[in-house]
């Protein structure tokens, strides 16, 4: 992933992304708070699914460190594609939780827009 000949210019990197990755970090944190107020037992929640959460999570703390790093230390385009993937995901990944863990109460979940579409 290390590319010592890049470098970084504006038009590398979506002027926004930051703003994206940090939205997509507060909704998910939306959705946490919601799953901790329903009170359900380990059981009940889809370990599969949390941990996919968790893991987009970690993506989107890894993108915002990569967007602190020096030119030339990271490959700006093999950062920008695996970011886009993993804000792509965001939506179903929520969607999915809330209808597998309780369809019933499906409204204590966030409903979150593509973070790509954001603006």
């Amino acid at each position: 992933m290390l590319d010592p000949m890049a470098r970084r210019t504006s038009e590398d990197i979506p002027a926004d992304l930051r703003a994206r990755l940090e939205t997509a970090r507060l909704d998910l944190l939306a959705l946490f708070r919601a799953l901790d107020r329903m009170s359900l037992t380990p059981q009940q929640i889809p370990q599969r699914l949390i941990r996919q959460l968790f893991e987009l999570d970690a993506d989107y703390v890894e993108a915002l460190w990569g967007l602190d790093q020096p030119p030339g230390k990271l490959s700006v385009s093999a950062m920008l594609r695996d970011t886009q993937a993993a804000l792509e995901q965001l939506p179903a990944a929520c969607s999915d939780y809330g209808k597998t863990s309780h369809p019933g109460r499906s409204s204590h979940f966030p409903t979150l827009k593509s973070p790509s579409a954001r603006s």
